[in-house]
């Protein structure tokens, strides 16, 4: 007889569905003795989840469908009893709030592949975290595959790297230790992250012809290894970053401020997001919403950039996902180059958009300041003297209000405090009355120029995806 908890099972099923592993008619559950443990599996062609327990009693073969589970599963802590019957049918009983339940099953048929998998007899110890950029690796993968086998990651066993791209940003990561020579690929799962399985233990990994296996704590991931798939030669399109004409460095206050503040900005081209990154006399990050004819600006006060000065075009998704994987520093090339982040052992390179198409400065823009240690807009080192840039607005002056013709000037005093605009509600507060403004004060004049631009981002949508993956086409080459 096999005892399990109704937690467990909802842990399990939730491990297995994240594996990819789901109930069906032909998904099976296995539950096979192992000296004095338990060990509980389950799989499907590409991968296998396995669970070590200790008992007390005397566990059983058992062969059950996957979807028992779905049935017993529950948060509370209650038993469940698993055991054959003298018919040789599988009885599984429990209590829900005091009510004895119970279901029989007929044993599955064993299926045609190996059920029960076993893991090599040496495994190489990786280091906490592992798991994690796994995760991270499977975030970039692509889900709909049409050549290369994007949906998979390349763990490099001489050059120690997990490797992940969907044809439009690369994650290379490196510093990791693999028992193999060569090149494997694995699918790209969602089970790396889960949180039930251990984020911060060791991982021991080793492989097998077929399998790539993964131990942390009491679970076993096994992973199928895809001998004919093909993976792009992603390392000709990742530059080394010495040779960037600019660079960003950005400080931890205002990489808080722009990953908060980041999402609330308006956009006019949900297939994009696009944000314009500007590096000229400041840092700033600009958008403009479908109705707006003043962008947004999120003035970096606390940052700096060495090198030319550039505006650069980008997905604002791809921006959020190197800030979400802890870069500091962006290396541009050129705007019609790959953005890169690298930190030594870890590089992040994502295909820029149109630069034509980079939102220019405006005098009028609407301004929000970070509130960085040294609250000021202009102040940032670079090892170039400014250059101009094709925009027509003077970028570098400070985000002061400019007065009116009715009211005479007063002297601009110099602040330690964040502009006005900053502190006079959230962006998106300030961007709605904006927008009001506009519609009173601009009226018909407004309303053909938003005609105009909706008409030109109409005949140039398909050229601007094409454009946008110009620079790594050499991925599906």
């Amino acid at each position: 007889m096999n005892t399990i908890s109704r937690s467990l099972a909802r842990t399990l099923r939730a491990v297995f569905r994240r594996a990819g592993i789901k109930a069906g008619p032909n998904a099976s559950l296995l539950f096979e003795p192992a000296g004095n443990d338990l060990v509980i599996q389950a799989r499907s062609p590409v991968a296998a989840v396995q669970y070590r327990m200790p008992t007390d009693g005397e566990p059983e073969r058992v062969l059950v469908p996957l979807e028992m589970l779905d049935s017993i599963e529950g948060r509370s802590n209650d038993l469940v009893t698993i055991a054959r019957r003298p018919d040789g049918r599988i009885a599984v009983e429990w209590t829900d709030h005091g009510i004895p339940q119970m279901l029989v099953y007929d044993e599955p048929a064993k299926p045609k592949d190996e059920l029960f998998l076993k893991a090599p007899a040496e495994l190489t110890s990786c280091q906490p975290g592992f798991l994690q950029s796994l995760h991270e690796a499977a975030v970039c993968a692509d889900r709909d595959v049409v050549r290369y086998a994007l949906d998979h990651l390349q763990l490099r066993g001489t050059a120690s790297q997990i490797v992940a791209t969907d044809g439009r940003h690369i994650l290379r990561q490196g510093g990791f230790s693999f028992p193999w020579p060569d090149d494997v690929l694995v699918p790209a799962l969602g089970v790396f992250g889960c949180k039930e399985l251990p984020q911060d233990e060791p991982v021991c990994v080793g492989r097998t012809d077929d399998w790539v296996v993964l131990r942390v704590g009491p679970w076993t991931l096994w992973l199928w290894i895809n001998k004919d798939g093909r993976f792009p030669k992603v390392d000709d399109l990742i530059r080394p970053a010495s040779s960037a004409s600019s660079r960003l460095t950005l400080s931890p206050s205002d990489a808080d401020f722009l990953r908060t503040s980041m999402p609330s900005l308006p956009c006019d081209d949900q297939l994009h997001d696009p944000v314009t990154i500007e590096l000229n006399g400041r840092v700033a990050i600009r958008a403009r919403g479908e109705e707006q004819t003043r962008p947004t600006e999120l003035v970096l006060t606390d940052s700096s950039y060495s090198g030319d000065a550039v505006a650069i075009n980008t997905n604002r998704k791809f921006l959020a996902r190197a800030l979400k994987l802890g870069f500091a520093e962006f290396c541009f090339f050129s705007p019609n180059s790959p953005a890169l982040c690298d930190d030594g052992s870890r590089q992040y390179l994502w295909a820029l958009l149109e630069p034509v198409d980079a939102i220019k400065a405006s005098d009028d823009a609407l301004r929000i300041e970070s509130p960085g240690q040294r609250h000021t807009a202009t102040s940032v080192h670079f090892k170039h003297r400014r250059t101009t840039i094709t925009m027509p607005a003077k970028t570098s002056e400070p985000p002061v209000e400019q007065p009116t013709e009715q009211a005479p000037a007063e002297k601009p005093r110099r602040r330690s405090k964040p502009a006005a605009s900053a502190i006079a509600g959230s962006p998106i507060d300030q961007a709605i009355a904006l927008r009001t403004a506009l519609r009173a004060a601009a009226g018909q004049t407004n309303e053909l120029i938003r005609s105009l631009k909706r008409q030109k981002r109409q005949t140039k949508l398909v050229a601007s995806t094409l454009e946008s993956l110009k620079a790594l086409q050499k991925v599906a080459g």
